[in-house]
Parts: C-alpha cells; structure tokens; sequence
C-alpha cells in the first residue's frame, strides 16, 4: 500500500533541508526501525522543498530502503533562511497530508533518535496535543509575573486571552513559566490543524515591524521565537485538559545528560524513548546498530555537575 494513503496510529515525518539533515534524518529512521518495537514499521515521512534549488535528496536508495516517503513543500528562498523555518513551514504540509492518514502524527527534529517503543507518543481519546516543556527558561515568561514587551507582542498578535495562560515547569531549572514547550518533537492530531497555525503565526507575527525590533534587541528573541510562537498558538487554540505533557524520558537532550537533577536523569538509555543528539553525535550506522553503544560512549565523555 502506498504510503500516502496508509491509515494507521502513529506517523513520523520531520524537515530534510541540508546534507546534514538528510544523515541526521537517516539515523533518526534507521533507529526507528531497530528499536521501535511494534511501532518499528511506523510510516516516515521527509518534508523535502519542492524548490530544488533549496535542497534536493541525496540517498534515495537509501531511503527507499527504510521505506521512507519523500514529501515536498513549499517555502521561499527568503523564508527558507529564518532560524527553524524548513522545520515550521513543512510541518504544516505534512499535516494537511497525514489527515485521514494516521491518528498520531509525530512532528519531530531529524537529530533525534528512538531508542525504545515510542507507543506513550499515541494521544490518548481525550488529547489533541503532545508536548514536553522545556528543559532550561531561556526566553520563557515567569508564570506569574508581568509579561515582557517580547510575550506581550507574541500574545497581542496570536490573540491569546490570559484566563487561557497556565503554568509549566522548566524540565532541568525548575522554572514556572508560562505555558512554554519544546518545539523539538509535536504530536497532533492532524485534523485539527495546530502546526498549520504554528507555521501561519510564525510566517505573519516574524514579518511585524514590533517583533523585527525586538529580534534586533535580542538576538535570543530571534533564536527561540519558533518555540516561543508554537507555545502561544497552543495556549489560543488547545483546551489545557487536551494537552498531554510528554514525560522527561521523550525527547531527552543528550548533551545535558549530566547536568539534568539527578532525580530525574534515566539511569540508562534503557530508560528513554527518545533522545534530542547534538553536532558532536555520529550520524552514520549500519542500519543503526551500534547506536546506544556510541551514544553511551559520548554520554561517558560528558561532564559531570
């Protein structure tokens, strides 16, 4: 059955717009099929740039292999260029396709890996949405205080009422922010369109004379403005009882493996389902065997706090 139109729970598909991403999310889909248990045959989708100037696939046998469909969107040169744009415009695309496809799509960042059965991704009968917090505040809000000039803009401009702001925890500093998740893996319902307002937000609300100040003002504004955009079009558009907060174990980021509270860190790689890797990780595998063994060996290299 072709892979367009297979129904099924769950749907993998991420952003390959460079040569590293494309390994990146080679690795991501090898891993996938090694260690996905009986999600192990799980469609994987690429977002790829219609424009073959922007970037054009460079191992279709080797995707072909992992059974891998190649998607194409649509993104200008210009766009193409803002910090995280591929990842947020192609998502949009591979939403409106996965409907009627999968009950579970899986929007996740080509540099991380499954290292266990990703079934706690599925939504449960009453969520539409699964995301993690974050793991440090960075550009967050402080759950309780006044907002800055740089939420006050994104919210003003998404139309996010206050009664509809709740409270999470930062994952590593323990922060109360305001409803502020990571954008490095989103699991939707696709029928209900979020990553479409994701990205119609993130395309209008970038090109605002107040918001292009405040990118000028601080360059972290600019850095995590995608992240900070998802979490605002969440907070208008989702109920907060539909929101599933995804545990620590999903999306774990390897380079703070040491630093993470100690409470709270897996006591193996055993223990996570997904892992968020960094420059420094090997993109290439025989099929990705090998890959917890190399992981391990980088985590032991790591320093400790």
């Amino acid at each position: 059955m072709d892979a367009l139109t297979l129904t099924t729970t769950l749907l993998f598909a991420c952003a390959v717009h460079s040569d590293r991403t494309e390994l990146n999310a080679i690795r991501l889909a090898e891993s996938i099929r090694l260690y996905g248990g009986k999600n192990a045959n799980a469609p994987v989708w690429f977002m790829v740039p219609q424009n073959q100037n922007l970037y054009t696939v460079k191992n279709q046998t080797k995707l072909d292999s992992l059974h891998v469909n190649v998607i194409k969107y649509t993104i200008d040169g210009e766009t193409f260029k803002f910090d995280y744009a591929p990842q947020t415009v192609a998502s949009a695309t591979a939403e409106t396709e996965a409907v009627g496809k999968t009950e579970s799509l899986a929007w996740i960042d080509a540099d991380a890996v499954i290292l266990n059965d990703p079934e706690t991704l599925k939504l449960w009968a009453k969520k539409s949405i699964a995301v993690r917090p974050v793991d440090v505040a960075n550009v967050g809000s402080p759950y309780g205080e006044p907002l800055n000039d740089y939420w006050k803009t994104i919210y003003g401009a998404v139309k996010v009422d206050g009664n509809d702001v709740y409270a999470v925890k930062s994952s590593v500093d323990g922060k109360a922010l305001r409803a502020y998740f990571n954008a490095g893996l989103v699991v939707v319902r696709p029928e209900r369109g979020y990553l479409k307002a994701w990205r119609d937000n993130y395309l209008r609300i970038s090109n605002l004379p107040e918001m292009k100040s405040l990118f000028a003002q601080n360059e972290q504004y600019r850095i995590y403005f995608p992240q900070a955009i998802l979490a605002a079009t969440i907070t208008k558009l989702v109920p907060a009882e539909e929101v599933f907060q995804l545990p620590r174990t999903v999306g774990f980021p390897l380079a703070m493996w040491n630093t993470y509270p100690q409470k709270y860190r897996p006591a193996s790689l055993d223990e996570v389902v997904s892992i968020h890797l960094d420059e420094s990780s090997p993109t290439v595998f025989n099929g990705g065997k090998g890959l917890k063994e190399a992981l391990q060996a980088q985590i032991a290299k790591l320093a400790v706090h």
